[in-house]
């Protein structure tokens, strides 16, 4: 059964390796992924109200504090976390998207790069921009648990009826 149809919110996957997951679809209401290994998974339509992101990883070892934005049909996978963007297999601080050149970014797929970039630099900075910037705590060690109400956590609004 794929894991997108596994009933996994409320489950306890401190530390676990998702690497390459495919989580389309999959319900992570109140999940616990804290120090997950979320790299390159795919988390389209996955619903992550109240999951506990502390200390996820994606790639590269950034952490992850709040839900990626995950962008498919442009010619390219887009990946938005909360300080850094990937684009297909690049990886990089917004900041650093924002001041490449034509010459940078035809370095990474050619003309192709270009003609993305010109064409969606503007809306996916402005994505970018709009983030929220909260760092939350790292998760606790030693086995210590922290009550609930003091648990990082991410909110998200669910989806209406009407797909808003």
């Amino acid at each position: 059964m794929p894991i997108s149809r596994v009933p996994i919110s409320l489950a306890n996957l401190v530390g676990a390796n998702l690497a390459g997951a495919n989580l389309v679809g999959a319900n992570l209401v109140d999940a616990n992924l804290a120090d997950a290994n979320l790299a390159g998974a795919n988390l389209v339509g996955a619903y992550l109200a109240g999951a506990n992101l502390a200390g996820a990883k994606w790639r590269d070892g950034i952490t992850i504090t709040s839900a990626p934005v995950q962008i498919y049909g442009l010619g390219y996978v887009v990946t938005i976390l909360d300080a850094h963007m990937q684009i297909g297999c690049e990886l990089h601080s917004f900041d650093e998207w924002d001041a490449f050149g034509d010459a940078r970014i035809s370095e990474m797929d050619c003309l192709k790069a270009r003609r993305f970039w010109r064409d969606h630099k503007t809306g996916l900075m402005a994505i970018c921009r709009s983030r929220p910037q909260k760092q939350l705590p790292p998760p606790p060690s030693n086995g210590d648990r922290t009550d609930e109400a003091e648990s990082p956590a991410v909110s998200m609004n669910p989806p209406t009826a009407e797909g808003e």
